[in-house]
């Protein structure tokens, strides 16, 4: 499937407190008897004061050059890198950003909806279960030790009764890895494939070490990678630098090595078929996608699977053949905000409207829009299938 998307050197202050003592020079007559011992005092005061100023910008000059040759371990905000070995935005994709909303309700870095209430990370799903049980390595994000390994849980789908347990037993996490950085900075990878973690605790890594691969262990309808940082207990959003529930649409800077950036869609998955598929199936990565559409197929079908549907978002599905001819549109409004996975399909029969051998392409357009009816978001997304 290919997608596309539009879219103080400060130095510090010395304070000096020399004084000769007032019975050495109490009065003029002290002053002419002791001239010469208080003017050598004074003098030697002073060249110990001027030496300790040359002294002070001599080593500060110094660090300067240290710095400029040799680089500082830490210059500015620290960053982190990317922490799945996948493509993002083509085979991974960002799902749930930290909630920037404090209080009742819910919002991301954005103000956008792509979050849940008091969620304190960042969701970076695969894009089914085939995917996930070929493995897809979970990378350390910094350099670190290993704090804290949990293994030993489930990657099965589970029911409600079986989520209502996991949370009473507080591994919502399910199987994890805790690495503590310097500066009191943590990073904490949940949902972890079972028995893929490779790390021990007390075990250093740097970063890109593997420590595992995604899974859908602990309290995870979807596989997935929740990644969080914390400094000093505080849980922190890597795209603003900002503790969590500071307040949506705030930008300090952002903690990724190299920028990652907001995406207010996820179109995750799409494909074409001679008729709806089993959605079911395809989540759970027990459905093969076809590698073309027979000519005499009776009809032909396009999907598309996305995640925080958002009522009100106008959707249009176009479909063209060979040289570029109408072979179907459709639009249609979502009616409701859905955070899980969503299929949506649009396609016809091919009795009226015949396949012609060639290209065929879907292109899949999403807008949103404020209370003013203006754009505030619009994405493209496409797909391509051969008939033959």
């Amino acid at each position: 499937m290919t997608l596309s998307s539009y879219h103080t050197s400060t130095f510090n202050k010395i304070l000096f407190h020399s004084f000769v003592k007032r019975k050495d020079c109490a009065n003029l007559a002290a002053y002419v008897r002791m001239k010469k011992e208080c003017y050598g005092v004074v003098m030697r005061l002073a060249l110990t004061f001027l030496t300790v100023i040359f002294l002070t910008y001599g080593v500060a000059l110094a660090q300067e050059a240290s710095e400029d040759q040799g680089g500082m371990s830490h210059v500015g905000p620290v960053t982190f890198d990317f922490p799945v070995a996948c493509d993002l935005n083509v085979d991974c994709f960002a799902v749930n950003y930290v909630d920037q909303q404090g209080g009742d309700g819910h919002a991301d870095f954005e103000c956008g909806r792509k979050t849940y209430d008091g969620h304190k990370g960042t969701d970076f799903a695969v894009v089914n279960r085939r995917d996930m049980q070929r493995g897809v390595n979970v990378l350390a994000a910094r350099a670190g030790k290993v704090l804290r390994v949990r293994n030993g849980e489930s990657d099965a789908i589970k029911t409600e009764d079986e989520f209502e347990a996991i949370k009473k037993s507080g591994k919502e996490c399910g199987n994890g890895v805790l690495v503590e950085h310097e500066d009191g900075w943590q990073s904490l990878y949940c949902h972890l494939k079972n028995n893929s973690i490779v790390v021990k605790p007390d075990q250093h890594v740097n970063a890109g070490d593997v420590l595992a691969q995604v899974g859908e262990s602990g309290y995870s309808e979807f596989p997935h990678l929740h990644f969080a940082l914390l400094k000093k207990g505080q849980y922190i959003d890597p795209y603003t630098g900002l503790v969590k529930e500071t307040g949506c649409n705030l930008h300090q800077q952002s903690l990724w090595s190299d920028p990652i950036e907001y995406a207010p869609f996820t179109v995750f998955d799409s494909g074409f078929d001679i008729d709806v598929p089993d959605f079911t199936k395809l989540r759970r990565g027990e459905y093969q996608k076809p590698d073309f559409i027979p000519l005499d197929a009776p009809s032909m079908v396009f999907w598309f699977a996305t995640y925080h549907s958002v009522e009100g978002d106008v959707v249009r599905i176009y479909i063209t053949g060979p040289n570029g001819y109408k072979f179907h549109q459709y639009d249609f409004t979502m009616q409701q905000n859905k955070k899980r996975p969503n299929y949506y399909y649009a396609g016809r029969k091919t009795q009226l409207y015949k396949l012609h051998a060639g290209e065929y392409k879907a292109q899949v357009t999403i807008a949103r829009r404020d209370d003013q009816g203006n754009i505030i978001a619009q994405d493209t997304f496409q797909d391509v299938i051969h008939v033959k």
